[in-house]
């Protein structure tokens, strides 16, 4: 077998337990180097109160977090990341949105149900944030369902993205991410499933990247009509 990032070859032994075994058999994906670049991200009581970003000395709140508060503190959004955003998690995220190679999903699996686990509060509902249908018809699948339905995560699918031109995130600076229309929408039938089970519940977003919060804040935005008592999200990585 190959890594599933560099292609260096993985030496992979077959034990005499396998021959008794009824399980499938699950061979690394990924090489020792590349494995141990997976860095997990845990909360520190020194990073932003709100996502745990790096903070600047003396402060409790990252740049970005305290301008959402500033625009409404009315519902202050608390991220949990499970990995940082460098090196090989960006490359295995790049290739299971952008190539579609679901293979890297598998990955983020086991990671997602623990963290999700960890931040499970009663009454809680989890809705996936949803990309541009064209990316989505390209790629055959959300990138953030698809990890749900593979761990069996039940969610509430109520978020539609408009259909208005794509314009890559990569390409705007921190400015125009934050000050961008709000793409978001909820069809009938979902106003319906909100108005039904949505009445004082706690919401957690699940998203693949956390850079400014303006996706997840937009989200927001279209459900704080309904008696949300408070929103969370959880992120592949920031």
């Amino acid at each position: 077998m190959t890594c599933l990032l560099c292609n260096e070859t993985i030496e992979c032994f077959f034990q005499w337990q396998h021959w008794f075994s009824f399980k499938q058999i699950e061979y690394p994906m990924l090489c020792h180097t590349c494995e141990q670049q997976l860095k997990l991200c845990y909360w520190t009581e020194t990073g932003c109160e709100y996502c745990n970003r790096s903070v600047e000395e003396g402060t409790t709140c990252c740049t970005d977090c305290l301008y959402w508060q500033k625009i409404d503190a009315t519902y202050p959004l608390k991220v949990h990341a499970i990995f940082h955003y460098r090196s090989v998690v960006e490359q295995l995220i790049r290739q299971f949105k952008t190539v579609g190679d679901i293979r890297a999903a598998k990955l983020f699996e086991q990671p997602l149900r623990n963290m999700i686990h960890k931040c499970q509060k009663k009454d809680q509902m989890i809705i996936p944030i949803v990309s541009h249908p064209e990316r989505e018809s390209w790629r055959g699948f959300n990138q953030v369902k698809y990890i749900l339905d593979q761990i069996q995560v039940e969610y509430m699918d109520v978020l539609t993205y408009d259909n208005r031109p794509i314009i890559k995130k990569a390409y705007q600076n921190r400015k125009e991410r934050i000050e961008s229309n709000n793409p978001f929408i909820l069809s009938e039938e979902a106003i319906c499933k909100l108005e039904s089970h949505l009445n004082n519940q706690h919401v957690c977003f699940i998203d693949d990247v956390y850079t400014t919060g303006t996706t997840l804040h937009q989200a927001m935005d279209v459900l704080k009509q309904y008696n949300i008592k408070s929103f969370s999200a959880i992120t592949l990585a920031h």
